[in-house]
């Protein structure tokens, strides 16, 4: 556990859609509600919005850590960019 806390409300909606638009790539993922943030979304996000109050919804790399699925990611999640979500 970490000794720093961001309390940042999650999206369930965006969750969803998110594991939607990775399918569109034959992309796999699970929802996991009950993950905290990783140290690598929260402490960047606590300089930027130290007041927490927007919504974060966190994407883990693939488990094969493959340069071609990271970049099938970034080609199904970009679409998110014109609505104007932030993708860190």
């Amino acid at each position: 556990t970490y000794q720093y806390k961001y309390p940042a409300p999650g999206d369930p909606t965006l969750a969803r859609r998110i594991q939607s638009l990775l399918g569109t790539k034959d992309i796999e993922s699970t929802l996991d509600p009950k993950r905290g943030f990783d140290h690598g979304v929260f402490v960047p996000l606590m300089v930027i919005y130290p007041e927490a109050k927007i919504p974060v919804v966190e994407v883990s790399l693939h488990s094969s850590l493959s340069p071609e699925i990271a970049f099938r990611m970034g080609e199904a999640l970009a679409p998110l960019r014109d609505e104007g979500i932030m993708i860190l």
